[in-house]
């Protein structure tokens, strides 16, 4: 509730991390390191299809975390055996870090950011997007938001091409066409206040020296592609920035255009 006790329209998100450390109790060294977050909604009124979509969701990190610890456990007998043959300790890790990428009357977008490594040579990485519909909790898929999805992801292909010149990569609306009959289920995407934004993990348009790709298409370059519902109204807001090769368009300086953002 506001100061006049009036339900608030906005949902507050509250993150809760869920971790273990665990380490060998004969020696005391480290065998691996779990984290997840789950999500809550602050406000008791106002927002209950919301908070039950939220308990479902948390229902699938427990289940998640569950599965990432049997496997350690059994990946750490393997690991105790090497370290008593001579050979140098490897530290499992599977963290995922949740950003709260838009939370308003209409939407609730995060992102979830993986970093695992199991054998210790290299940390793979990878992003998912979870959005929510604000009034009703139901999980949105891309096209409740994307009503052109085909002229979306030629905006994707363009920003592609001068965001990421030197990356020889597939064309993203190439890639697109291989899930849509899925209704895009394997995409991560997210529902900004700027736009929507899509996440394309190394290895997955290019090869692994190419980088991953994040790329943001914005509500005001087309008048019909995104369903108005969706489409941010708010005028005060804070714009996430999570990953160094995450190139933006903003205007930073309110003269009505946008400048580059790297």
């Amino acid at each position: 509730k506001n100061k006049k006790g009036a339900v608030s329209s906005t949902p507050h998100i509250i993150l809760q991390e869920v971790s273990e450390n665990a380490h060998d109790s004969d020696s005391g060294e480290y065998l691996y390191n779990i984290q997840r977050m789950k999500i809550y909604v602050k406000e008791e009124e106002g927002f209950e299809s919301l908070s039950k979509a939220f308990d479902e969701y948390n229902k699938t990190v427990d289940e998640e975390y569950a599965d990432v610890e049997e496997t350690m456990e059994g990946l750490s007998k393997t690991e105790l055996e090497e370290r008593a043959g001579g050979f140098k300790a490897t530290v499992m890790k599977d963290f995922t870090n949740t950003h709260v990428m838009r939370s308003d009357e209409s939407v609730v977008s995060i992102l979830n950011y993986n970093e695992s490594d199991y054998t210790g040579a290299k940390s793979n990485y990878s992003r998912k997007g979870y959005n929510f519909d604000t009034k009703t909790g139901e999980m949105l898929s891309f096209t409740d938001v994307v009503k052109d999805d085909e002229g979306f992801f030629q905006l994707v292909d363009d920003l592609a091409d001068s965001d990421y010149p030197e990356s020889n990569i597939t064309k993203p609306s190439e890639y697109a066409k291989g899930i849509k009959d899925n209704d895009y289920k394997d995409l991560s995407w997210t529902v900004g206040y700027e736009g929507v934004t899509v996440y394309f993990d190394r290895g997955l348009l290019g090869s692994f020296t190419d980088g991953a790709q994040v790329i943001t298409v914005y509500f005001d370059q087309s008048d019909d592609m995104f369903d108005t519902k969706y489409v941010s109204k708010e005028e005060d807001y804070v714009f996430p920035i999570l990953v160094d090769n995450m190139p933006l368009h903003l205007d930073i300086d309110g003269d009505g255009e946008r400048e580059s953002v790297y």
